[in-house]
């Protein structure tokens, strides 16, 4: 019982706050994934793609992105 005490003890706990990504990051990371697949990024093709392919909230305004950059590389294929 002391050996499982000892480690409970020496654990590391840390909170790390994640904040939603704003729509210009979205176009950031539609850039960035742009320029990995051998494209030429172009700025008012990605904000059109942020757009189209990332759900925002709250919906009126666009401004949080509801999945982050995660779904970016697979859409952008679809769409590309």
């Amino acid at each position: 019982m002391q050996d499982c005490r000892g480690a409970v003890t020496n654990v590391v706990d840390f909170f790390i706050p994640f904040l939603p990504l704003e729509r210009r990051h979205i176009v950031q990371c539609i850039m960035v994934e742009m320029k990995a697949m051998g494209l030429e990024p172009e700025h008012e093709m990605a904000c059109e793609l942020a757009d189209e392919v990332v759900n925002y909230f709250p919906k009126d305004e666009k401004f949080f992105s509801v999945s982050g950059c995660k779904k970016i590389a697979s859409r952008l294929r679809f769409y590309m």
